[in-house]
């Protein structure tokens, strides 16, 4: 996803030519956008950054309207270059059948690259707020895998003879990615969660609305390493002029989706997937859960209920919840395992699953968890699963999963 900024239609016709090229049925691209759009919070010069995906029936078709126009381009925010309303860009893609997760919406980025924070009742939440904007899906707070950071974005890895080795990686404690992305969770995901379920009516067959989680690795230059001025760090003024690198680089950071028909010639399944909410995050281990309705022993049968579903058991039909997880040596072997439940009130402590001896780096067959007693205090209201492990290697380094919520209700009959 290029950025609306830096788009002309023509640059935008190559990037789908491009997109072409390289399918081949085992990886493919697919072409959307990073808009900087106008936030719906009164201020001046608010802007905010969005990832918007084309529609899953026509992938190629972009963001088409009445004029022919596929791509939607904006100014930087500036005086001189306004960027358009958000609620305005959202209609449009939606009209179009695409959707958007809103783009490192509590991690604001320098004045220099205009992206903003997100306001939680303006910018996600439509006038009633009790559903999210048309087209709006989730958010992407996991966009970035920096632990380390260097001076010289052209040699960052001190190549060079001669080189300073002050100016090249070096450990950088104020970019820790995993609390940039517990931030978003906490400002973002956690409000929005609560605020779904308080919306649902316990009779409803579904919940009010969802909201999804979503990761990419967001890196820009180098596939080594990121190249970037976004600085915000206002002791070493010097990188939001000359830039500076990070140890973030493309796909370490995943949203990973489920396809069991594939990923589509084109990626409609892909995009589906996205827009379902059928997907996990990760820098490495991966982690699934879900029900097992008919009990042979697999999470693949399209009764199933996966991430991003919802379903309404009677108490005395609820099943057990079912765990698949895998790690690797490079990833380490999972030391943590935590399932939270949410519900009107907000999410619950979350509580640590025991993980059973010898199947610490891959569950092998389902791991079968009995939630009956988590549920009981939903008493018949839609509530919320998830979970997230976390796994550790031999040089002591941490990696981590999160799943995308399952929607449930328990009802007394």
């Amino acid at each position: 996803a290029d950025h609306s900024t830096d788009l002309s239609t023509e640059s935008y016709a190559e990037e789908l030519r491009e997109v072409a090229k390289y399918r081949d049925g085992r990886f493919l691209f697919i072409r959307g956008e990073e808009l900087t759009l106008a936030s719906n919070k009164e201020g001046l010069l608010t802007t905010v950054h969005m990832v918007v995906a084309p529609s899953p029936e026509n992938p190629d078709r972009g963001f088409a309207q009445d004029s022919g126009q596929e791509l939607i381009v904006t100014g930087d925010g500036s005086l001189a270059s306004a960027a358009p309303p958000l609620r305005e860009a959202l209609a449009r893609v939606a009209a179009a059948g695409g959707f958007a997760y809103a783009a490192h919406p509590f991690d604001p980025i320098s004045p220099i690259l205009r992206g903003g924070t997100w306001d939680l009742d303006s910018d996600f939440l439509d006038s009633e707020g009790k559903a999210l904007n048309p087209g709006l899906v989730g958010l992407e707070p996991w966009n970035r895998a920096t632990s380390a950071t260097a001076d010289d974005a052209r040699d960052p890895h001190c190549i060079q003879r001669d080189r300073d080795p002050a100016t090249c990686f070096h450990p950088d404690p104020e970019s820790d990615q995993y609390a940039r992305l517990e931030k978003g969770i906490d400002l973002g995901w956690r409000p929005l969660l609560r605020k779904s379920l308080a919306a649902s009516r316990s009779d409803a067959d579904s919940p009010a609305f969802k909201v999804f989680l979503a990761a990419g690795s967001d890196a820009h230059g180098d596939l080594n390493y990121e190249a970037t001025m976004d600085a915000v760090d206002f002791s070493k003024p010097l990188r939001g002029l000359t830039g500076y690198a990070e140890n973030n680089a493309l796909g370490k950071i995943s949203t990973v989706v489920y396809c069991p028909n594939g990923m589509g010639p084109r990626g409609e399944e892909v995009l589906r997937a996205l827009r379902d909410g059928r997907s996990v995050l990760s820098d490495g281990p991966l982690l699934i859960a879900g029900f097992d309705r008919n009990g042979n022993g697999s999470l693949d049968d399209p009764e199933d209920v996966l991430p991003g579903d919802h379903i309404t058991f009677s108490a005395r039909s609820l099943p057990p919840l079912q765990l698949l997880w895998v790690s690797s040596e490079e990833f380490g072997p999972v030391v943590s395992i935590r399932l939270i439940v949410g519900s009107a009130a907000g999410e619950a402590a979350p509580l640590e699953i025991p993980i059973p001896a010898g199947r610490m780096l891959a569950s092998g067959n389902l791991y079968a968890l009995d939630v009956a007693s988590h549920l009981e205090s939903l008493k018949s209201a839609w509530g919320t699963l998830r979970l997230e492990a976390r796994t550790r290697n031999a040089a002591e380094e941490e990696f981590r999963c999160y799943t995308n919520p399952l929607w449930v209700r328990v009802v007394q009959r």
